[in-house]
Order: structure tokens, then sequence, then C-alpha cells
């Protein structure tokens, strides 16, 4: 009862990146583990117009404290002509203190600054992320993820495009599974009402593969008339 109330206050909170984009996005985690490097390829289908999106990405820990990411996208639609889609570049920085077991700190936090530029050509797109974590037992936590983006360039829409993305976790031993929610809200120079934003919500499952190996799969579905009916995703991820 205890973690579902939680789940409802996430919700509640992040309560669905522009209404009806693919959503390849993950729900991350704010600690930083010093030597940590790992890559990851992802793949998102839209059943509605055979959209589907390619990501690949790998990181890497400056310190305790820091890491760097670079992330290329593509896409590739009906055709199957693949199109390259964007590039950006990642900061993140700890805030809350290690703790060499995450599971004794009841609440950890950081930030992450993006840099984006298209493949088209300007606008470009910078934002500010704001990423908390909730252990909430042993063997269940939660996330909440809030994110500020100005585009910048020619084209650029005003004011603040605002998003934000929640999970509730249960771990089983090394595998995991949970519900995960995604949230567009829009621009703040004219947000839309609450049905013409995306709002996505569903399971997801990780497994671990043996040898740094890991695999990630969900499905999200829309909640409003603003959402796109159905994502389906798979994350296949390597740690060094």
């Amino acid at each position: 009862m205890r973690a579902a109330s939680c789940l409802l206050s996430v919700i509640t909170l992040a309560a669905p990146i522009s209404a009806n984009a693919q959503n390849i996005a993950g729900v991350p985690g704010p600690v930083i583990k010093e030597g940590e490097r790992s890559a990851q390829f992802r793949l998102a289908f839209d059943p509605d117009t055979d959209e589907l999106v390619q990501r690949l990405h790998y990181q890497q820990s400056l310190n305790s404290k820091m890491r760097w990411r670079i992330q290329l996208q593509s896409r590739s639609g009906p055709a199957e002509t693949i199109e390259a889609d964007f590039v950006q570049g990642q900061l993140w920085l700890q805030l809350t203190p290690d703790n060499s077991d995450d599971t004794k700190r009841l609440w950890h936090s950081g930030v992450r600054l993006d840099v984006r530029l298209e493949a088209d050509g300007p606008p470009g797109r910078a934002a500010i992320n704001w990423i908390n974590q909730f252990q909430l037992s042993k063997t269940v936590s939660a996330r909440l993820f809030v994110q500020g983006a100005v585009q910048i360039g020619d084209g650029a829409v005003d004011g603040v495009l605002l998003q934000s993305r929640s999970h509730l976790n249960w771990q089983l031993n090394d595998a995991a599974i949970g519900i995960e929610q995604f949230n567009t809200f829009g621009a703040t120079s004219n947000l839309p009402s609450f049905s013409d934003q995306s709002h996505l919500i569903g399971p997801y499952a990780r497994i671990p593969l043996g040898n740094g190996w890991s695999l990630f799969g969900s499905a999200l579905f829309g909640i409003t008339p603003g959402s796109d009916n159905a994502n389906l995703r798979i994350f296949v991820g390597k740690s060094f």
C-alpha cells in the first residue's frame, strides 16, 4: 500500500516530448559511480505510423560526482529510409553525498545539462534537468525527472518547453520490473490543454544478460488524445 501511494504521488507531481513525438527516453537516476563506462542502443516503434527511432549513446564518469554522455539519434518511416535526427551532449552532476550502499540513502538528487544540435539545422536546444531518486524500501524505489528546455536559433519556439518523467521500480535480485510515465506539457508561452498534451504510461522490465550486458523492454500507452496510442521500446546496454 505504501508503494502504491508513493506511485500516485509521483504521478501527480509528474502528471505525460512534444505531442505525438516518438518516445525513446528513459527515466535516469542521479547516482554516479567513479570509473563507470557504458553504452546503450535503443529502438522505439510506433505501431500506428510504422516509425522506428534508433538511438546510440556512450557515457563515462569523470569522477564520483560528474559524468558525460553523447547521443546520436536517427529515425525511419514505412519507406525504411533512415534519416539522421540529432546529436546531443550531456553533463551530469550528482548533488547528494556519495554512499557505498545506495539503498541506505532515502533520497538522491542531481542535475543534467543538455545541448542538442538538430540534423536538419536550427533551432537547436539547451535543457536543464532535475533528477531525483527515492528509496521507499530495500527493493522498491521511485524516480522523478523534471526538464526545462529552450530552443536556440532560427525558428525557435518562445518560452520554456516543460516535461517530466517518473517511474516506480521493484528490484528482483538482479532483474527489475516497474511502471513509468512520460509527460510533455508544451511551451510556457502557449501551454496546450491537458487533452492536447502528450501523456504516456506503461510497464517495463529489465533483465541482466551476463558479462555486463542488459536488456530493457517497455510498452507505453497514451492517456490523452494528444498522445501516441502506443510506443514499444527495447534498450540493449553494455557496461565496461
